[in-house]
């Protein structure tokens, strides 16, 4: 991602974060992390990734939520930064923490399975 985007694209994460926190924080959501974002070089788009804390029913809870307010979320950040194209919103989980985790709890079984075997 050119450094451009990379700026803006850390600017968007700022205020969608803010947003989720301040704004739709009575909305269910739960603790909501916004990891990353991915724009199109157009701009036209930004894939948002995110975790969230709970079971596959509380991340599909939350998926379902960000993605219906994704109009709202794209509204207010057009409240705050003015003058630059605000690309439509479209929020992917980010499993790459569940990944790390299973990797994780994966290398303690190889450690005491080794232990274990001596």
């Amino acid at each position: 991602m050119p450094i451009r985007l990379d700026r803006y694209g850390s600017v968007l994460r700022k205020e969608i974060s803010d947003i989720l926190f301040k704004k739709m924080q009575d909305q269910g959501l739960g603790l909501v992390s916004v990891t990353h974002i991915k724009i199109s070089k157009d701009v036209s788009q930004a894939s948002v990734y995110f975790s969230v804390l709970g079971g596959d029913q509380e991340k599909a809870k939350v998926y379902r939520k960000l993605n219906d307010a994704a109009k709202f979320i794209k509204g207010e950040i057009s409240r705050v930064i003015r003058n630059v194209t605000i690309p439509d919103l479209i929020f992917v989980y980010d499993d790459s923490l569940d990944r790390g985790v299973r990797m994780s709890q994966r290398i303690d079984e190889i450690i005491r399975e080794d232990s274990s075997n001596r």
